[in-house]
């Protein structure tokens, strides 16, 4: 069990971010800078959460992510492939789940288990040609970002990302 939000890249393109037990400011802001880094590469990927032992997330830190999954969406565009999240709860599935206009592609899936999810991914990664894609090299650097559809004060952007 993590403690705060743990990364994978071992499957890339498929990133898998393994969130802890309680949600804070702390891991919000973990998921942010995760996130745009990996949208900062520029290349096709799929990203699964894993909230399969996650409790449900105050109300605050919850709006918190929700503007920033906005941001992904609209920053990530036709390079997020698939974004397949794995949770137990009826709740938690609701909390996750973003607005249609955000994700017109259909992108988002929902599973039970970190299996089912990862196995979607893969099967997306295929059918898309892209899971033979190398993995960045280099340092990162952040390309230039759209403008994100939201303007709560509240957002979490990742260092060397401008808030807008």
């Amino acid at each position: 069990m993590f403690r705060r939000l743990n990364r994978d890249e071992t499957h890339w393109p498929l990133i898998v971010l393994t969130a802890p037990v309680q949600w804070g400011d702390e891991t919000v802001a973990r998921y942010a800078e995760e996130t745009a880094r990996v949208v900062a590469y520029g290349q096709p990927f799929a990203l699964l959460l894993d909230l399969t032992h996650s409790a449900l997330l105050p109300a605050a830190t919850r709006r918190k992510l929700a503007a920033h999954r906005r941001w992904l969406f609209d920053n990530a565009g036709p390079a997020l492939l698939c974004e397949a999240i794995a949770v137990r709860s009826r709740a938690q599935r609701e909390i996750f789940t973003i607005e249609p206009e955000f994700d017109p592609r259909g992108v988002q899936c929902f599973f039970a288990t970190r299996d089912e999810a990862m196995t979607h991914c893969q099967q997306v990664l295929d059918d898309q040609g892209a899971h033979s894609l190398p993995p960045p090299s280099g340092p990162l650097t952040l390309r230039p970002l759209r403008k994100a559809t939201t303007d709560d004060p509240t957002l979490v952007m990742p260092r060397g990302v401008a808030k807008y």
